[in-house]
């Protein structure tokens, strides 16, 4: 508690109020992310003492709650899944590509499907997102974190340097040549 008290009262001494509002808002951000994980955590903690054969009664009496808390905390909060994909927020990074004829790179209607369906799973699994753009080029740099290409090692050199690092990862042509 002593440490929370000391983030506060550093974000407090802020005198430049634009600064100070930035590191209010970046703290909240993380006390969030922790607050999250901490509940998806807990969770995992209840469905594992249940598997032991543990009743409520006992889980809630030996972690000082109800019966009826522990319910609570096992039936509800950020799925256990969501530790699948991190902590977040969980950077998406789309490809942008270069159509004939226009001057403006597009992201194509599959991509963005795609990333529709990702970030509605993210939403579900209490994680934020933050969105990134791939260059044309095919080349960027990953942020610190949590991050999600949704494209083939064609469209991102990076994404083509994880599928050859992963021995487990492989993108080969499917039976019709695709």
């Amino acid at each position: 508690m002593a440490d929370d008290a000391d983030v506060v009262g550093r974000i407090v001494a802020i005198h430049d109020p634009f600064e100070q509002l930035r590191a209010a808002t970046a703290q909240m951000a993380e006390s969030q992310r922790e607050v999250t994980e901490l509940s998806r955590l807990r969770k995992r903690v209840i469905e594992q003492l249940r598997g032991r054969g543990l009743s409520y009664a006992q889980i809630g009496e030996a972690a000082g709650l109800t019966r009826g808390r522990i319910h609570q905390i096992r039936h509800g909060g950020p799925p256990a899944e969501g530790a699948f994909f991190g902590t977040g927020p969980v950077t998406v990074a789309v490809p942008l590509r270069q159509v004939p004829g226009r001057k403006l790179p597009v992201i194509s209607s599959e991509d963005t499907r795609a990333y529709e369906i990702l970030i509605r799973l993210l939403g579900d699994l209490s994680l934020p997102v933050e969105r990134l753009s791939i260059p044309t080029s095919g080349s960027w740099k990953p942020p610190a974190g949590d991050v999600v290409a949704i494209c083939g090692p064609k469209s991102s050199k990076v994404t083509a340097k994880a599928i050859e690092s992963d021995p487990l990862l492989e993108f080969t042509p499917d039976a019709a040549g695709r």
